[in-house]
């Protein structure tokens, strides 16, 4: 029933868009929001520079999210973030532990660093993508049991210059079964329609552990989620988006380093 609701206000966001665009409605002017996303696992700390907090034109992202941050690389995001100061961070690894107390083995975060100086936080929270979607677990609707416990994260932000709120959702996807995919695809947009309200642009980054013509990327854009590259991708790496009046700037994607950086403008129309 929730997944119908869900349907429904995608629904009636799509129709809202094409009846504002029938009208020729004017904009104020549009605000950039600059995205960089990686899953780290398969990246070295000790031979990766922090460009990660940057864009492919050298520009600081607005937004950061890293997937599978063990606790090698939380000790350098941390030292790296102390030195510049300007951003925040957010996020619960599999085991429920916050990034400067992760357990040595078996222990990581999907994380969401984001600019307190051009946005102010509204809320955040987290969710297990299992039956028991409030505690650590990896027990699937089916009996499946999962790779490992895997943690979503998300947050709401508002731009303190224009007031416009937005949501960012981190995620990790099962590496091993197609299946515990799928399933984890279902219940993440699920929860997504629970906390963001219809009409906030929402970006869901991470990884997906799997390809654009499998069935959790299909289920994903069927839903109404846009993938921010519009071309073929080489990796697993993906940035979807949900919401009136965003266009993609730029994109660029690292696929032998899992690492992808969306530039978006997102406009206001004028009341």
């Amino acid at each position: 029933m929730k997944r119908i609701g869900c349907f429904l206000l995608l629904v009636l966001t799509i129709v809202s868009v094409l009846f504002v665009s029938g009208c020729g409605e004017d904009y104020k002017k549009g605000e950039s929001l600059k995205i960089v996303s990686s899953n780290v696992s398969s990246l070295t700390p000790e031979a990766k520079t922090f460009d990660l907090f940057k864009t492919k034109s050298g520009e600081e992202a607005d937004v950061i999210c890293l997937q599978e941050i063990n606790s090698d690389w939380s000790k350098l995001v941390l030292k790296y973030l102390a030195t510049k100061g300007d951003y925040d961070l957010f996020g619960f690894s599999s085991l429920g532990n916050d990034i400067s107390s992760l357990e040595e083995s078996g222990d990581v975060i999907n994380l969401i660093a984001y600019n307190h100086d051009k946005y102010e936080f509204v809320e955040s929270d987290k969710f297990w993508l299992s039956m028991t979607m409030s505690t650590p677990s990896c027990v699937l609707s089916n009996g499946e049991t999962g790779d490992m416990e895997r943690c979503v994260n998300w947050v709401k932000l508002k731009n303190k210059e224009s007031g416009r709120e937005f949501a960012v959702v981190c995620f990790q996807f099962d590496k091993e079964s197609d299946s515990a995919r799928f399933f984890s695809s279902q219940l993440m947009i699920d929860e997504i329609c629970s906390f963001v309200a219809v009409d906030i642009p929402t970006f869901i980054v991470g990884d997906i552990s799997c390809d654009q013509v499998d069935e959790p990327y299909v289920y994903l854009t069927q839903f109404g989620f846009t993938d921010a590259n519009t071309g073929i991708t080489s990796g697993t790496e993906f940035c979807f988006y949900t919401g009136d009046y965003i266009t993609v700037s730029e994109f660029n994607e690292d696929y032998i380093n899992n690492i992808i950086s969306s530039e978006f403008t997102l406009k206001t129309p004028i009341k």
